[in-house]
C-alpha cells in the first residue's frame, strides 16, 4: 500500500481505487508470483508421481525398461523448457511490483504481458501433468518416439509377430544356456539375487562377463528393443530382416557355447 500512495503522491499514475493503480499492480503481481512458484511445485510433484508409476511398472516388466527411459528424456526436455518459461514469468511479475511505484507510462504494457505469460504459464502446468500422469498417453508417446528410431530403419518383407517370437525364444534360450554353461547365471536356482533376471540384464551380464563382443551385445540389445516394440503393440508386424538379424546372432551364440562346452567336456 506504501506503492499505491507513493505513485498517488508523485502524480504519475491514476489515483486510488482505479485499475491500474498502484496499490492493485502489488498486490496482484506480487500474489502471481506466489502462483506460479505453487505451479511449479506441482509440477514436480505430478512428475514425481509419474516416475514412481513408471518405476513400479518396469519392475512388473522390465521389457518396459527402454520404453520409459525414452519417455524420461522427451519428460526431462520439456520440463527444462517449462522451467525457463516459469523463470520468465516471475520475473515479470517481480518486475511489475517493483516498478509500478513510478507510474511509468509503459508499465500498461508490461501487466499486459506479464498476464498473459502468467496464464500461459499455469494451463502449460497443468497441461504437462495432465498429460504425464495418463498412463495410455505416456506408453503411446513412448512407443512413438522408440519406433521412429527403431522400426522406422527397417524395411523389406513383413512376417508375423508369431514367427518373430519363436526365433527369439530361441535366441533367449541359447543365452541363458551359454551363461549357465559359464557358471555366470543358473535359470534353475533365480540368479544370485533369487530373481529370473530379463533378457536385458542376461545381455549386460554376457556383456559384463566378456562372453560377447561389444558389436554383438549390441547388436542384441537392438534385438531386444524391438522385441518389446512388437511385444507392447507398437510394431504391428515384424520385419523380415529383424528376423534374419535374430538367427545371425542366435548363431553366434550357439558357436560361443559350443566353444565353452568343448572345454568343459575335455
Amino acid at each position: 500500500m506504501i506503492c499505491g500512495r507513493v505513485i498517488h503522491d508523485q502524480g504519475g499514475a491514476p489515483p486510488q481505487g482505479s485499475v491500474w493503480s498502484g496499490e492493485h499492480i502489488y498486490w496482484v503481481f506480487s500474489s502471481a508470483a506466489q502462483c506460479i512458484a505453487t505451479c511449479i511445485a506441482f509440477l514436480l510433484s505430478g512428475y514425481a508421481i509419474v516416475i514412481t508409476m513408471m518405476e513400479a511398472a518396469r519392475q512388473k516388466d522390465d521389457s518396459l525398461a527402454e520404453i520409459h527411459a525414452a519417455l524420461r528424456a522427451e519428460c526431462h526436455t520439456r520440463l527444462r523448457l517449462l522451467a525457463l518459461v516459469n523463470a520468465v514469468a516471475i520475473t515479470m511479475n517481480l518486475a511489475c511490483v517493483f516498478l509500478n511505484r513510478w507510474g511509468l507510462e509503459w508499465i500498461g504494457l508490461l501487466v499486459m504481458a506479464t498476464v498473459v505469460i502468467d496464464l500461459v504459464v499455469v494451463f502449460w502446468c497443468l497441461m504437462f501433468v495432465l498429460t504425464i500422469v495418463d498412463p495410455k498417453k505416456y506408453e503411446k508417446v513412448a512407443g512413438r518416439f522408440l519406433r521412429k528410431h527403431q522400426a522406422a530403419r527397417q524395411t523389406g518383407e513383413v512376417a508375423t509377430a508369431a514367427e518373430f517370437f519363436n526365433e527369439f525364444r530361441l535366441l533367449e534360450r541359447c543365452v541363458s544356456d551359454l551363461l549357465r554353461v559359464t557358471r555366470h547365471y543358473d535359470p534353475s536356482s533365480g540368479g544370485a539375487s533369487g530373481a529370473m533376471l530379463s533378457f536385458r540384464e542376461m545381455i549386460d551380464l554376457l556383456m559384463l562377463s566378456e562372453l560377447v563382443s561389444s558389436a554383438d551385445g549390441r547388436e542384441l540389445l537392438e534385438i531386444n528393443k524391438y522385441r518389446n516394440l512388437v511385444f507392447h503393440g507398437h510394431v504391428e508386424e515384424a520385419e523380415r530382416g529383424m528376423i534374419d538379424r535374430v538367427m545371425i546372432a542366435r548363431r553366434r551364440i550357439e558357436q560361443t557355447l559350443t566353444r565353452y562346452q568343448d572345454v568343459s567336456n575335455a
